[in-house]
């Protein structure tokens, strides 16, 4: 479980707990792990989250900044909070602010020792590496990649290191295969964003634009 009790939206008290508090509760578990063994998971939280009203896109939202620091150590979570509004009226249908904030890319299985995990809310930036393992019993990556999140499939822009490709990608589902690379590290490293549609047309206005100008000097040449 994790719960800051003194949290508030005062600013003080907010990032005594996203940055000093809450690092080391989920440091502390890490090294419970290694030192006892088995695996860690975050079952209860969220005592401070405004599921109804913040942002799903606010990095400083309690929510996210509790789901990017199991992000950073690796670690798999549910939410349960007692009294919180997660729901509606204690109806079984979830809010769309609670949809959208726990649709999260997430790595469901990795051909290798994970190096890294980070989200980013705010620009829906996912950047993930790893280390690739030969041994593994397969050689796939699978990365959730939610459509509440990131919309249609066309509208999601991958890019891989070149010790990586891409074997499908369809159903909220990215599978990638290991390509091993003369003189390339082992580490592989993917990152998903959105498409930018508005970059799309700015680029097309802009080359029309230096078209259309070249073609009235050549006239009045």
């Amino acid at each position: 479980h994790y719960y800051c009790w003194w949290y508030s939206a005062d600013d003080l008290q907010r990032k005594t707990c996203d940055k000093i508090f809450g690092p080391k509760v989920f440091e502390q578990s890490v090294r419970n792990v290694r030192e006892i063994g088995g695996a860690a998971m975050l079952t209860e939280w969220g005592q401070g989250c405004d599921y109804a009203n913040s942002s799903p896109s606010d990095p400083n939202g309690e929510c996210n900044q509790i789901m990017s620091l199991a992000d950073q150590h690796f670690m798999s979570f549910t939410d349960w909070y007692f009294g919180g509004n997660l729901n509606d009226h204690w109806e079984s249908t979830f809010t769309d602010n609670a949809k959208q904030m726990f649709s999260r890319p997430f790595v469901v299985a990795v051909a290798g020792k994970p190096h890294r995990m980070a989200f980013d809310p705010a620009t829906n930036k996912f950047d993930f590496c790893f280390e690739q393992d030969d041994s593994t019993q397969s050689d796939e990556t699978e990365i959730f990649v939610p459509t509440l999140r990131y919309g249609q499939q066309a509208n999601v822009n991958v890019e891989v290191s070149a010790n990586l490709r891409v074997k499908s990608f369809r159903d909220q589902k990215l599978v990638l295969v290991n390509r091993p690379v003369a003189n390339v590290t082992s580490r592989a490293c993917i990152t998903l964003t959105l498409v930018c549609v508005f970059c799309f047309v700015f680029e097309w206005f802009l080359i029309e634009s230096v078209t259309l100008l070249r073609t009235f000097l050549l006239r009045e040449q």
